[in-house]
């Protein structure tokens, strides 16, 4: 469940290098033993020993953790411990940050509360896409209100596959955000009418045996437009999940309401950022957000509200 103590221990857990002490978020941290090491690092101390791959070329392997060490530390230039030093006083500062982003969290996530879906026999109008072809979400700007920023109900889902026209949804979850708080949730797996492609369940682990005796999407619809109520709605790649749920019935058209693509929000706070791209499991590692299940509708929808709630307001008031 989304508000134990496991999940939130590991929301900002992250492994440093041994030797620079930083946390290099998009370079590869190699374990020696119980330690870590950078590329970086592992890069310095082969340019120093001359490994190539006709010298030494299995030397950091052989070497222990003490030597590599000693190596690196002690026949660095100076510009290479400038960059330790420096790097070294960010993550003393990064770690005080998200120390405090952690409390924050745990009275955030502690009051979650999960609502039963209620299944309905009503009959869901036919929807096309070909209707909201012209969808566009509102962007973020300096002059965005709180309002919007902290009160919308974030949505995601788990699909068969890419196209909005021929897969289908196996999951849908929504999470409401009051006052910049995830206060209750909707969740629920879907039964598809054609089989899960190994493709898929390799990415979000949903198997066949998992929603047999799922609900399918038509008696759901109802209880995720009730519980969406007037709130304005926030996805990562919203497009994408809006096709779906529009296709499937889920009609958020039909009242005044505002859209926002927290991918958007990420891209404007990343823009000068060494980010090699913006889907939501770098953006997470970028930002110290660990999810015990990836690609998992809920903690996806959970990671995609905090990161808008919270580098929204980082945008407007930078």
């Amino acid at each position: 469940m989304v508000n134990n103590m496991s999940f939130l221990d590991s929301i900002f857990k992250m492994e440093n290098c041994s030797i620079c002490n930083y946390c290099f978020l998009e370079r590869k941290l190699i374990k020696t033993g119980t330690k870590y090491i950078c590329k970086n690092c592992k890069s310095i101390f082969e340019r120093i020993n001359n490994v190539s791959e006709f010298h030494n070329q299995y030397l950091f392997d052989e070497s222990s953790f003490d030597e590599i060490y000693k190596s690196v530390t002690t026949n660095s230039s100076l510009r290479d411990i400038e960059f330790k030093e420096e790097y070294e006083k960010q993550q003393l500062k990064l770690k005080k940050v998200k120390a405090v982003h952690f409390n924050n969290y745990i009275q955030k996530f502690m009051p979650l509360k999960y609502n039963e879906i209620i299944l309905s026999n009503e009959k869901v109008n036919k929807l096309y896409l070909k209707d909201i072809s012209n969808f566009k979400p509102s962007p973020i700007t300096k002059n965005i209100s709180d309002l919007k920023l902290d009160n919308f109900v974030v949505l995601d889902t788990e699909t068969t596959g890419l196209n909005a026209v021929s897969d289908e949804l196996i999951e849908i979850a929504a999470i409401k955000f009051e006052e910049g708080i995830p206060t209750e949730c909707l969740t629920t797996l879907i039964k598809p009418k054609k089989e899960i492609p190994n493709e898929t369940i390799k990415i979000n682990h949903i198997t066949p045996e998992m929603v047999i005796d799922a609900p399918d999407i038509s008696s759901v619809i109802k209880s995720f437009y009730d519980f969406i109520d007037n709130y304005n709605i926030v996805a990562y790649n919203i497009e994408f999940d809006i096709k779906f749920l529009y296709k499937n019935g889920l009609n958020l058209f039909d009242k005044k309401r505002y859209f926002f693509d927290a991918m958007d929000v990420c891209k404007k706070y990343y823009k000068y950022s060494n980010l090699y791209n913006y889907k939501l499991d770098t953006v997470c590692k970028a930002y110290g957000i660990t999810r015990n299940q990836s690609h998992r509708a809920l903690e996806d929808a959970l990671a995609t509200g905090i990161l808008f709630n919270d580098l929204g307001h980082k945008i407007k008031n930078e």
